[in-house]
């Protein structure tokens, strides 16, 4: 167990509170100017979390010098169907896949799980939000998009570019952009160029790194001098090829993985990735044939090999099955054992093995991560091993042999994501492992209702503009929508003193006020350092009902909700104002730790995908944000 250590932040400030619903004067309006905080950047270092598998995070004071990029797809648009794999693999069909017409002759595209956000294309600008937004909260340095197969997806590119440019020049700290090249690698840049880079609109957003040119991983082979001019180049380093020094890798099938120097922007490079398609080697006779094959491995997975036709399983024993299910690393591959198994690709523990890599390298301080949005792959003709019956896959197949992070529905949830989280935290934060205490005091007899006097009160911010309404095509014909999104969180303060526990939330714009049947209205959830059971560390609940400026304070216990008493909820304008008695939330003296989520409209109880796509949550997903008091 890593130390705990106390790191005291000198926020002792003093303002007054005229207690509404705690004995005091109540005002029904709230007066003064809150200053704009330009704390965009510790603003979503606040944070914390646990997965399923108990691992956690906590909040970190500031990042340290040390890089995380994601290896980002744009090729979604290439699927016109919404066949996934593991919809064949739950039904007992596994084999369909690769010998029917289910999933298109090759080359056709298929998806092998299904998103949280839908069979998106990466144009959906709503979808590309919620990414940013992700991003954002996970530390991310920047994200580099695959052009690696003789394409470039301008409109997909774009799509990303000008969220991350609006969001850049609003002053949140987007993750930088950049190109990989491979295929036509030439012409793939100079395409790059002339949409991208020949004006300066992308400026603020590309990756630079240390020096003061964008970066691109490019052979380019080209004269045109200002192309050359205008990059600093990388070529790609692939797996299967010869180590380059000097290469950019996005997969390793070496394990600890090696690493690469960029002497001019003093890094040493690693790739962490989420599973590895190192390939097979041996034949169902002796001739003996190798190839870089995913589906084989998920095809003779354990799960499948029952299902399989008879006359396949003549020809592949039960044996053999095993260790073609082994050839490839997926999600549960453990260099300890030597093997896959499902259960462990549920939580990832390829990944973590990964990164446990780059986190006992200290001279490594550029991490790239493959990936994000990786949905689809192409299915290909005549497999190495099972001949001209059978296509297979090479990238991805299934949730066990696939390599994305993103949010899906069902398998591995969010546990991926929060996984991520977790080891930028490690690997980039400073003060990962302490516990950070903000003296955020209140001294009694003042106004808290005057807003000029939370300027400095701890920030918690959340991005905003995530919460338009979702209208975009998806694969398959399918149109997706969503305008759940009303009140747009955009940070949250907190305060306390002897008796209560202060929370001023900022919207974008005004408040709505809330309905009477309305229960999810700007929820204020809280969980109680040391404290057992509730949903996602939050054991209470404020404002589900609402008269006047009482706010109903209800428990969470066994998924449903107990009322334990009443708060006060003061809204004006774009602020509301939430006090909550420490007695009524369990809490004894002046230290004491609390983690918060304020959320808007969400459509379900209890729901984590909820806290992903409906209304606003703040922040995003199964984070809460983190208040230590002492």
């Amino acid at each position: 167990m890593k130390k705990i250590v106390a790191l005291i932040l000198g926020l002792t400030f003093l303002f007054a509170f005229a207690a509404c619903g705690g004995g005091g004067k109540q005002s029904g309006t709230l007066t003064g100017t809150l200053r704009d905080s330009d704390d965009y950047s510790t603003g979503f270092m606040r944070t914390s979390a646990t997965d399923d598998y108990d691992r956690s995070f906590g909040e970190v004071t500031d990042y340290n010098g040390n890089v995380v990029g994601i290896f980002y797809f744009l090729w979604l648009s290439q699927a016109s169907v919404t066949t996934n794999v593991d919809s064949y693999i739950e039904d007992g069909n596994v084999e369909a896949v690769l010998t029917g017409d289910e999933v298109g002759m090759a080359p056709a595209f298929t998806y092998w799980g299904e998103p949280m956000y839908g069979f998106y294309q990466v144009e959906d600008e709503w979808v590309v939000r919620k990414h940013v937004e992700l991003f954002i909260n996970a530390g991310l340095d920047f994200i580099c998009f695959d052009c690696t197969n003789n394409d470039f997806y301008q409109a997909a590119a774009k799509a990303v570019l000008d969220v991350l440019l609006e969001y850049a020049e609003m002053g949140y700290d987007v993750p930088r952009a950049m190109f990989m090249t491979n295929s036509d690698s030439t012409l793939m840049t100079e395409n790059i160029y002339n949409a991208f880079y020949r004006r300066d609109t992308y400026d603020a957003v590309w990756f630079y790194g240390n020096g003061d040119k964008p970066w691109i991983i490019s052979s380019y082979a080209g004269s045109n001098a200002n192309i050359l001019d205008r990059f600093y180049f990388k070529p790609a380093q692939w797996p299967n090829r010869s180590y380059n020094e000097n290469g950019f890798p996005w997969i390793s099938w070496h394990y600890p993985q090696e690493t690469y120097t960029d002497r001019e922007n003093d890094y040493t490079i690693m790739s962490v990735s989420v599973s590895q398609h190192t390939g097979i080697g041996g034949s169902l006779s002796d001739a003996g044939v190798s190839g870089i094959n995913f589906s084989i491995s998920g095809l003779f997975a354990p799960y499948n090999y029952d299902t399989l036709s008879d006359s396949l399983k003549a020809r592949v024993s039960s044996e053999t099955a095993t260790k073609y299910y082994n050839y490839n690393w997926g999600r549960g591959y453990s260099h300890e054992t030597g093997s896959n198994d499902y259960d462990s690709a549920l939580a990832n523990v390829n990944f973590e093995e990964q990164w446990d890599s780059a986190l006992q390298n200290e001279d490594v301080n550029l991490v790239f991560v493959t990936g994000w949005n990786e949905w689809i792959a192409q299915k290909q003709s005549k497999d190495p091993l099972l001949g001209s019956s059978y296509g297979y896959f090479v990238d991805t197949f299934s949730t066990e042999f696939s390599r994305d992070i993103e949010m899906m529905n069902g398998g591995y949830l969010d546990n991926c994501y929060l996984q991520l989280v977790a080891n930028i935290r490690e690997y980039k934060g400073v003060g990962y492992g302490t516990q950070v205490t903000r003296n955020a005091t209140v001294a009694k007899g003042t106004d808290l209702f005057d807003l000029s006097n939370w300027s400095a009160a701890p920030v918690y911010k959340d991005l905003v503009g995530e919460t338009e309404p979702r209208a975009a095509l998806g694969a398959g014909g399918n149109y997706y929508t969503n305008d759940t999104g009303r009140n747009d969180i955009q940070e949250v303060r907190v305060a306390s003193d002897e008796e209560y526990v202060y929370f001023l939330v900022a919207a974008a714009e005004d408040i709505t006020a809330k309905e009477a049947a309305d229960t999810r209205w700007m929820n204020v959830f809280i969980g109680i350092e040391g404290a057992e059971g509730g949903w996602n560390g939050l054991q209470y609940v404020v404002n589900r009902s609402l008269d006047g400026t009482t706010a109903s304070l209800d428990k969470i216990e066994n998924g449903a909700y107990a009322s334990v008493g009443t708060a006060a909820t003061v809204v004006s304008g774009r602020y509301m104002l939430v006090q909550v008695a420490k007695r009524s939330l369990g809490i004894e003296g002046d230290e004491f730790g609390i983690v918060f989520k304020v959320t808007d409209n969400l459509q379900k109880d209890f729901d984590v995908t909820d806290l992903y796509t409906n209304g606003d949550a703040a922040p995003i997903g199964r984070i809460n944000y983190s208040y230590y008091n002492g």
